[in-house]
């Protein structure tokens, strides 16, 4: 089992890159949620879930109302690199309508 973390990377231009691994779910939820809070509100934000093996939809709905708030504040989150099954879930459940996706 991949160890759930969240880490900053270089984001290459404006903004912050955070790198999520490891599982998204119930339990992980509030660590996820602080990770983020400790940014301090960057105005752009990318979550690179390149290396998450897994999301509930507790993670989903952390991620999706992230991004609404953060619409709502004039800055912007993306989902960057989601493996196939993400890029899926979002599609299905419609929710790549409130979280943009990128393919790095």
């Amino acid at each position: 089992m991949t160890p759930f973390t969240c880490r900053l990377q270089e984001a290459g231009g404006p903004g912050v890159r955070l790198a999520v691994t490891g599982e998204l779910d119930r339990a992980t939820v509030p660590r996820f949620e602080r990770a983020v809070a400790e940014l301090h509100d960057p105005g752009h934000l990318i979550l690179d879930l390149d290396e998450l093996v897994f999301i509930d939809a507790g993670g989903l709905r952390s991620i999706v109302d992230m991004a609404r708030k953060a619409e709502r504040a004039g800055r912007s989150v993306q989902v960057a690199n989601p493996n196939t099954m993400l890029r899926r879930l979002f599609t299905l459940t419609g929710l790549e309508r409130s979280v943009e996706l990128l393919h790095d």
